[in-house]
């Protein structure tokens, strides 16, 4: 975990890179709800567009044959007015015509009075019009008959002989009365014409133009409305002439016109019109738009709410089915970054008999692959090569070098068969390899049965207390060392004889510049250091034998982290003409360092904590001598350092500091 923050506090951009920007959720609800837009859009579009006209042609027809027919009954009641006034006339002028008049009166109830410009026989003045009354009618309405004869004198006023509709509610406090105003036949007996009005209750005409969804009114030429389902426009003798539908009429040339157009209020409304009377009066029959769509648009809303509810079943089932996939996937994807941080060992379950769970599946057989090939690899080589943090060439780095061996391996291998010396040899590695990887080292490679590792050759170097990374890292290289010494002690608890030989091992750590990086070729690759602190540290290890001693440690790593460290100084030794001075380490200092010592062997498998305490720490050995019976180590022979060695030879000004020791 260290590693990977500090891969990540250098490239702070994995973290930003790992997120998902368009998960398979969003994906699949924008998909379907195209989709569904989309269908829904056009299937809905082309089903308005086809009931849309088939509608609209109905209404059109529909309102078209309602109009037909209000205009045909209007033309019969007209007709049928004219028909009666001109028989009453006829019989005026051959007889006692207030006996024709009541007779006729009493035929035609809602005849209010006849008009007779010109002059007749009880005409009330030669020059005046003659008035008829239905003296009945006005008593049953409480109207005066009076304002008959006051109404007849303007009738004719602006007449020029042509037939008119008028509309006489105003004159007549507002009571639904018409004046249809016409020029009679010529009397057979004086051969004389009479232009003549009949005045009537326009209820002769109302039922024809009753209320519903098609409204059917009647105006005169002159833009008045004369019938219409508004009493209040009828008693108003209200003019409609602001109607883009009347001006036409008005305007004339028009004698049946079907029509779609937007009145003065901003509605629209389907329209059919016809001429009756000889182009006097028109009826026209109206329908608003939204009365015909209504059924049309209310099973649109319908169908949309419907459509919606299914989107949104459609939107949740969808939702949560891709949930499942990305849960499945997110799995996936912690398994893969699991991997790429060297976490061979998955939790996964194959849950999806699917692509899912056969790439599940696949990713628990690369773990088990891996977890295997790891253990032929540096892990933390391997993990920085797939980050890419891995640098291509020599890297100059301050790192401590530490080499292990185990002493007379040569003479205990050959007393054990093959299966056995691998079967120790792995318990042996298991246990030190496990203080390398505590204290933050990484195995470099193991040569046979030695070890070689190194601490700040690779990544960085986690500091404590203020320390220098070149220090921490001598005093974790020692430390692990002396958890070592530990390891060993519990290796060798139950051991002794032939097959089951206790076993003694030297350690040697130096401390210095290394160039680190990839050697090899393009078909085999290794992670190593080289350089002469390389060497120095085989070296110091190599003279543990000659010394008499289990951990040494150059002078570099000594002024690095021996101020923690109990040591004692051995006789400088020469390499390569350079004189190299050399430390035994027999225990840590007590102090925090040793606390934190005692607390990394608690982490140890296979560890027995009497003989931790017994080697290391407080209860361990404080010099070399009592290091030596501790471990079972022969005091050297002082004549064995006077020899040398080929490598290497001691200093001369040693050799006596040699023989004391």
């Amino acid at each position: 975990m260290r590693e990977k923050n500090n891969i990540e506090e250098q490239n702070p951009g994995i973290e930003a890179a790992a997120k998902v920007r368009f998960p398979i959720s969003l994906k699949l609800v924008s998909m379907i709800t195209f989709v569904f837009l989309f269908s829904l859009g056009l299937i809905s579009g082309l089903v308005w567009f086809l009931v849309h006209r088939d509608t609209r042609t109905t209404a059109e027809e529909n309102n078209l044959n309602i109009n037909t027919n209000a205009a045909l009954a209007a033309e019969t009641v007209l007709e049928s007015v004219r028909a009666n006034g001109i028989l009453l006339l006829q019989a005026i002028a051959g007889g006692d015509s207030r006996a024709a008049a009541d007779s006729f009166f009493n035929t035609n109830t809602s005849v209010a009075a006849l008009i007779i410009a010109g002059t007749a026989k009880d005409a009330v003045s030669p020059n005046a019009p003659s008035v008829l009354v239905n003296n009945a009618f006005f008593e049953s309405n409480e109207l005066d008959p009076s304002m008959a004869n006051r109404y007849a004198a303007r009738v004719f006023s602006e007449s020029n002989g042509a037939p008119a509709l008028i509309n006489a509610a105003p004159f007549f406090n507002g009571f639904p009365l018409l004046c249809f105003r016409f020029l009679s036949a010529a009397s057979r007996r004086t051969g004389a014409s009479y232009e003549a009005a009949v005045l009537f209750a326009s209820e002769a005409l109302a039922d024809s133009y009753g209320t519903g969804a098609n409204t059917s009114f009647l105006i005169n030429n002159a833009g008045t409305v004369l019938i219409h389902p508004d009493r209040d426009l009828i008693r108003d003798a209200a003019k409609l002439d602001d109607d883009p539908l009347i001006q036409k009429l008005l305007g004339g040339g028009t004698e049946r016109a079907r029509t779609f157009y937007t009145d003065a209020k901003g509605q629209g409304l389907f329209a059919a019109a016809e001429q009756i009377v000889g182009g006097e009066a028109f009826v026209i029959t109206t329908i608003a738009s939204d009365v015909v769509f209504e059924g049309i648009n209310t099973t649109t809303r319908r169908n949309l709410y419907l459509s919606l509810g299914t989107w949104f079943l459609g939107v949740l089932f969808i939702w949560f089915f891709s949930r499942s996939i990305s849960g499945a996937l997110e799995q996936l994807r912690e398994a893969a970054e699991a991997i790429e941080d060297g976490r061979y060992h998955l939790k996964l379950q194959v849950k999806n008999h699917d692509e899912i769970g056969l790439l599940t599946e696949s990713m628990i057989s690369m773990s088990h692959v891996l977890i295997n090939f790891e253990k032929f690899t540096n892990k933390t080589i391997a993990v920085l090569a797939r980050k890419g943090r891995l640098e291509t060439g020599g890297t100059d780095r301050d790192a401590t070098i530490f080499f292990s061996d185990i002493r007379s391996f040569t003479s205990i291998s050959e007393k054990l068969h093959p299966a056995e010396v691998v079967e120790f040899l792995n318990d042996y590695m298991d246990r030190m390899v496990s203080c390398i990887l505590i204290t933050g080292g990484v195995i470099d490679k193991f040569i046979g049965d030695a070890i070689m590792a190194h601490w700040g050759a690779v990544g960085t170097t986690e500091q404590v207390h203020g320390r220098s990374a070149a220090e921490q890292n001598a005093l974790n290289g020692v430390r692990a060392a002396l958890m070592m010494r530990a390891a060993l002690l519990s290796f060798n608890e139950g051991r002794g004889g032939e097959k089951k030989p206790l076993i003694k091992a030297g350690c040697g750590l130096n401390s210095g510049h290394v160039v680190a990086g990839q050697i090899g070729s393009e078909e085999k690759l290794e992670y190593t250091v080289i350089g002469d602190t390389v060497s120095l540290a085989n070296l110091a290890e190599s003279l543990n034998k000659t010394f008499g001693t289990e951990i040494l440690i150059t002078e570099d790593t000594w002024r690095l982290a021996g101020k923690y460290l109990v040591t004692r100084e051995l006789p400088a030794v020469s390499d390569k003409g350079k004189t190299v001075r050399i430390f035994a380490v027999i225990n840590m200092r007590d102090g925090e360092e040793s606390t934190r010592l005692m607390e990394d062997l608690e982490k140890l498998p296979k560890m027995n904590p009497r003989l931790s305490r017994l080697c290391v720490g407080p209860g361990g050995p404080q010099t070399l001598r009592e290091l030596r019976t501790m471990l079972g180590i022969a005091e050297p022979d002082p004549r064995v350092l006077k020899g040398g060695e080929k490598k290497y030879r001691l200093s001369a000004e040693q050799d006596k500091k040699g023989s004391e020791q």
